[in-house]
């Protein structure tokens, strides 16, 4: 899905994305194939890498740490995108942005894990 539409999110893994005759005609044309040295430093560490093929010709990238392990981590920026990208499907823009002021202000005051429970269990 993120070689057909530029990203990766909840909407991408729903029935109509999954059934998209534009990602699954990319898809087939990915393999996946596991790698010894990346399962030996699973799951401390998540590495991936990834070969692109046209004929007798490939360019490989090299083993790559995934982005948000703890040496390799999320900007505060890439957090907030990633929440927004991913409640966006469960909470208005509204709901969204209490979380986001409620957890900005925990980092000055401590978080009341009470006070974020009742802001999300709420309509």
């Amino acid at each position: 899905a993120y070689l057909a539409r530029g990203k990766l999110g909840p909407q991408e893994l729903e029935d109509q994305a999954l059934s998209d005759p534009h990602i699954l005609a990319v898809a087939d044309k990915i393999q996946v194939v596991e790698d010894d040295y990346c399962n030996s430093k699973f799951p401390a560490l998540r590495f991936s890498k990834v070969r692109f093929d046209k004929g007798s010709n490939f360019v490989e990238t090299g083993y790559v740490k995934a982005l948000g392990d703890c040496d390799t981590p999320l900007s505060n920026e890439q957090v907030i995108a990633k929440f927004q990208t991913n409640a966006a499907a469960c909470w208005n823009e509204d709901k969204r942005q209490a979380i986001l002021e409620m957890l900005a202000l925990s980092q000055i005051e401590g978080l009341c894990a009470n006070a974020l429970i009742r802001l999300i269990a709420t309509n």
